[in-house]
């Protein structure tokens, strides 16, 4: 068993030396609540706590091996083993360690022990990163949810706030919701917290897998609360201490489902049974056989750790140039900034941001302002140019309506959106090019496609074009749909080679 364990640690090395991943120059606050960050030794510390406390249940009484299916877990857990090491991809290494552990739990303890040690192995999961399409959607929807959150509260402690997309303010003070204040990397710590908590406590009955809900929804408030608090300080430096405010959130949330839980238990301790889960005796490992198979199927994943080298390019970004004209057809183009904290990694790739215009004499605008991006194949942050958040032009925009729509020019499907800022209105239309979709996206994320000989060239991109609209009605609708689509039809060229 001892050498099983060794060989599998040698294997899967690579999640051992993996570092936090924290932004640069970041404090130990901003690993708290950063969206990006992660301690993947720190939860197979967590996995392999609930395994050591699993230990009797695991080898007494003596179970007949399933041999059938866990070889068939081998070899699904070797071969996701073998496309990580080719794609470099520590995520895949977690899910075949997990699936390792149910193979070798299955040959050992039969089905039963699999269930056993479902939740250690469910456990190693979390050490992944969300895959990149859904985790970029849903830190923009937890952007949105806090600026709402926070909106509700402000009026309790001011008469002079208001909301403006995701940036609130109040009274002569701004504050801005960005992706750290999202409150993900939070709500995944206490979800870590309460797996914890509810282990502690675990005899006390199945309610107390509530604590694992209520993390979730206890991550969100406290965040909440922390961000009223910055909100409505009157020193800059309340805004700075990242430390202080992770803290926060850790602590009190630990608090919380800690008293939870105990209080839960209490209850069924004054009906006679104990709260608390103990542990007697020495386990009993029982046949050596499959230790023996487990011991062999690490020392060819070792080798293969060693032996087989990443594919090509695998650590390489890749930069695609773009090229659109500044003039074309009256149309005249000049540079526009973009808005860095809110946008952020949005606009880290290839890009042009530009307001076309056209010196004519119209009863309605000739304004167009035109976004083209392209992904950074292999940089995960890039993803989130494709969330609904780039349908906004800026922090203070809100969306007023989206729908399918079709680009008749270029035979594409796109979106039709009409975004507003006070009594300001803009019609865009959205479209991406060479993208499957949100499903096959989260796809090629999870089995790390990109980093691949599968991997896209160019990389996908999308393109928002808007204009002006003077007023919503349905002539105004009218005619600056018929602007943006005589935009297209001058740039189709361009538009067709993206």
């Amino acid at each position: 068993m001892s050498v099983a364990f060794v060989l599998a640690a040698f294997a899967y090395r690579a999640l051992l030396s993996t570092e936090l991943r924290v932004p640069e120059g970041s404090d130990v606050g901003q690993w708290i609540y950063a969206p990006e960050a992660k301690a993947p030794l720190l939860v197979l510390v967590i996995a392999g706590w609930l395994l050591w406390r699993r230990r009797e249940r695991l080898f007494t009484p003596l179970r007949r091996p399933a041999w059938i299916p866990g070889l068939l877990l081998w070899a699904l857990g070797s071969g996701l083993f073998v496309w990580a090491q080719l794609t470099r991809s520590n995520d895949l290494l977690l899910a075949s360690l997990a699936l390792s552990l149910f193979a070798l739990t299955a040959t050992s303890r039969g089905l039963s022990g699999c269930r056993v040690i479902m939740l250690p192995a469910l456990v190693i999961l979390l050490a992944a990163q969300i895959p990149a399409t859904i985790q970029a959607e849903l830190i923009w929807q937890l952007q949105l949810a806090t600026a709402n959150g926070v909106a509700l509260l402000l009026p309790l402690v001011s008469d002079e706030s208001v909301r403006q997309g995701v940036l609130l303010v109040i009274e002569d003070r701004s504050f801005l919701v960005i992706e750290s204040c999202s409150g993900l990397r939070g709500i995944e710590i206490l979800v870590l917290a309460a797996i914890v908590t509810r282990e502690l406590f675990a005899s006390s009955g199945r309610r107390q897998w509530l604590l694992v809900g209520v993390a979730s929804l206890l991550g969100f408030g406290l965040n909440l609360i922390r961000v009223v608090l910055i909100v409505t300080s009157t020193d800059p430096e309340v805004a700075r201490e990242h430390s202080a405010h992770g803290v926060f959130v850790l602590g009190v949330g630990t608090i919380i489902l800690y008293s939870l839980g105990y209080w839960m238990a209490s209850g069924r301790a004054a009906d006679g049974t104990s709260p608390l889960r103990t542990t007697s005796g020495d386990p009993r490992v029982g046949d050596s056989g499959p230790w023996m198979v487990a011991a062999a199927w690490f020392a060819v994943l070792a080798i293969v750790s060693v032996a087989v080298p990443p594919f090509p390019g695998t650590d390489e970004l890749r930069w695609t140039t773009l090229e659109i004209p500044e003039s074309r057809a009256d149309w005249q183009g000049e540079r526009l900034k973009n808005d860095p904290m809110f946008h952020g990694s949005l606009f880290t790739g290839p890009h042009i941001y530009r307001r076309y215009s056209k010196d004519l004499e119209t009863r309605w605008p000739q304004i167009v302002d035109l976004f083209v991006g392209l992904e950074i194949a292999g940089y995960e942050p890039s993803s989130r140019l494709f969330t609904s958040r780039i349908a906004l032009p800026r922090r203070d925009w809100e969306v007023e309506e989206i729908r399918p729509a079709q680009v008749w020019v270029l035979d594409t499907p796109a979106e039709l959106a009409i975004v507003s800022h006070g009594d300001d209105l803009l019609m865009l239309y959205l479209w991406r090019v060479r993208d499957d979709g949100f499903f096959a996206e989260t796809l090629r994320d999870l089995f790390a496609l990109e980093a691949s000989p599968l991997r896209r060239d160019p990389p996908r991109g999308l393109v928002r074009v808007a204009t002006p609209l003077p007023r919503d009605a349905p002539i105004a609708r009218d005619r600056a749909k018929q602007t943006l689509d005589r935009f297209i039809a001058d740039f189709r060229s361009e538009f067709e080679d993206l």
